[in-house]
């Protein structure tokens, strides 16, 4: 499934059907190929991200932030994701970063669903990957009822025509 059409959906469903349909619940992922750092100073020059910690593990950079209302955290990976290509057989490449989607249960704003929230951090990441022209795949997009049909063709992906847009958001080799 196209990016496009993805948040397009995921806007207009009912929170209650959100991982049902389109696979929105703890532990959302989405991988991309970009600047690892680069990305960080996007989100947080954005005023919509904080970032909270940072560490290096064994096989990259890890970083956690939280989305304004701190009602969602976001693990930030720079890892070579192997996974990305083992589970998506159509898509070619190899992504240089993860975010993981968590939501913070221990905060609580305006009676806002934590499945909506993570909705709209995904839809707000997606708009970037689009303005950036950002390759990505969210592995979990497929819902839970369409999990047992195997097919590849509900997974979202972002694959652009040309280059990332800003320079700083590009890959230095």
């Amino acid at each position: 499934m196209k990016l496009e059409e993805y948040l397009k959906a995921i806007k207009e469903c009912p929170d209650e059907l959100l991982p049902y349909e389109y696979g929105i619940y703890d532990n959302f992922n989405i991988f991309m190929k970009a600047d690892f750092f680069g990305f960080i100073k996007c989100l947080t020059d954005s005023n919509k991200y904080a970032l909270i910690d940072k560490r290096q593990i064994f096989y990259g950079a890890v970083f956690e932030l939280n989305y304004i209302s701190e009602t969602i955290q976001m693990y930030m990976y720079q890892r070579n994701t192997d996974i990305a290509k083992t589970r998506h057989r159509t898509l070619s490449g190899i992504y240089s970063m993860d975010m993981t989607l968590h939501p913070n249960l221990r905060k609580d704003t305006d009676n806002v669903n934590w499945k909506r929230s993570i909705a709209n951090v995904v839809a707000d990441i997606g708009e970037i990957l689009i303005k950036e022209n950002i390759p990505a795949c969210m592995l979990n997009s497929t819902g839970w009822k369409y999990i047992d049909r195997n097919d590849d063709s509900l997974i979202v992906v972002n694959t652009p025509e040309g280059p990332i847009k800003s320079e700083y958001l590009r890959i230095k080799v």
